[in-house]
C-alpha cells in the first residue's frame, strides 16, 4: 500500500508538465459491500461513475488505489457458496475497469496479500503484476535505522556520540569496523534477527519497545537498541504462541 502511494506521488511529479493537477483516490473494498441484495454491484457502479467524472478533466491525473482488492475482486470460481451479490460486484468492477481504458489520465493501482483469492479475469486486466516480498537485510537495516533516528529527532531518545549511522548515508556499514557496541553493529544485528518480519511489523517494534521497556526520559539510542533486541525476541515468542493456538483443520 505504501509503495502504491509512493508510485502515485512519483507519477504526479514526473507528469507535472503534462497534467496541471493530480489526485489519489483510495478505495476501501469492504465499504462497497451492502447487506441488501444486489446493492453491492450498484455501489461499485456509483463509485466508478464518480471516477469517470473526475477523469473527464484531461488536465488531471487520477490514481485510484484499491487496497485489499481480493475483497472486491474475489475469485468467482472459488466455490459454490459465494453469494450472487458478491459475483455481481466482481462483474460490475470488471465492466467499469474496461470502460476506463479509453482514458489516458487514469491509473488503477491494487494491492493484495491473498493473490490466490483474486478472480483471474481481474488479474488478466492488470498490465503489470509485481510481487513485493518481505524486506531484505538492507531494507530491514534502513527501517530500523530510520526509526531510531526519528526517535532521536523527536527528543524521545537521547542522542549518542556514535550517530554517523543515523545521520550519514543509507549504505549499511560493516559492523566489524565499528565494534560490537556501536550503533551500526547493534542495528545490523537487529536486521539479522528480524529476518521474516514485514515492514509494517518492523515499524511497530520501536513503539512496542518504548511502551514495554523504556522507563526513563534519558534513555540513549544504544540502550534503546538493546531493548529492541528483547522486543524482537518477544515478538517471535508471540508469533509461536499464535501458531500453536491455531485451530487444527
Amino acid at each position: 500500500t505504501t509503495l502504491c502511494k509512493a508510485l502515485a506521488q512519483k507519477l504526479s511529479i514526473r507528469l507535472s508538465g503534462r497534467y496541471s493537477n493530480s489526485m489519489l483516490l483510495e478505495i476501501n473494498a469492504h465499504s462497497l459491500f451492502s447487506k441488501w441484495f444486489s446493492e453491492s454491484g450498484k455501489l461499485v457502479m456509483k463509485l466508478f461513475e464518480k471516477i469517470h467524472d473526475l477523469v473527464e478533466d484531461k488536465d488531471s491525473l487520477v490514481c485510484v488505489l484499491i487496497d485489499e482488492v481480493e475483497s472486491l475482486a474475489a475469485n468467482r470460481q472459488g466455490g459454490s457458496g459465494d453469494p450472487s451479490d458478491a459475483i455481481r460486484a466482481v462483474n460490475a468492477l470488471l465492466t467499469q475497469l474496461d470502460k476506463l481504458k479509453i482514458y489516458e489520465n487514469v491509473i488503477i493501482l491494487a494491492t493484495s496479500n491473498i493473490t490466490e483469492a483474486i478472480d483471474l479475469a481481474f488479474i488478466d486486466r492488470a498490465d503489470i503484476k509485481q510481487y513485493i516480498g518481505l524486506p531484505g537485510l538492507r531494507a530491514r537495516y534502513e527501517i530500523i535505522r530510520s526509526c531510531t533516528g526519528e526517535l532521536i529527532r523527536k527528543g524521545i531518545l537521547q542522542d549518542a556520540k556514535d550517530n554517523s549511522t543515523l545521520w550519514g548515508d543509507n549504505e549499511m556499514k560493516k559492523a566489524e569496523s565499528h565494534g560490537k557496541d556501536s550503533l551500526t553493529s547493534k542495528i545490523e544485528s537487529l536486521a539479522h534477527q528480524t529476518d521474516g518480519f514485514s515492514g509494517r511489523t518492523l515499524r511497530k517494534l520501536p513503539f512496542k519497545c518504548h511502551a514495554v521497556f523504556v522507563r526513563s526520559q534519558s534513555t540513549t539510542a544504544l540502550e534503546f537498541l538493546d531493548f529492541m533486541a528483547k522486543t524482537v525476541e518477544m515478538e517471535k515468542e508471540d508469533r509461536k504462541k499464535l501458531v500453536r493456538n491455531e485451530p487444527q483443520q
